[in-house]
């Protein structure tokens, strides 16, 4: 489903990264926001990063 103010196609669980990384990493989805994360779920975006830091 596809958001009509975005444009945007939420991930159908399929997601993979294109080649190994180094480092953690990880894949949130976060329902109803767009392109703008900061703006439109800034709790989200917070913890996003200082989770990032532990990884």
């Amino acid at each position: 489903m596809t958001d009509a103010s975005s444009g945007f196609t939420p991930d159908s669980g399929s997601y993979r990264p294109a080649r190994p990384q180094h480092g953690g990493n990880e894949h949130r989805t976060l329902p109803e926001v767009g392109h703008n994360v900061p703006q439109e779920a800034p709790g989200a975006f917070v913890r996003a990063v200082l989770d990032a830091d532990r990884l």
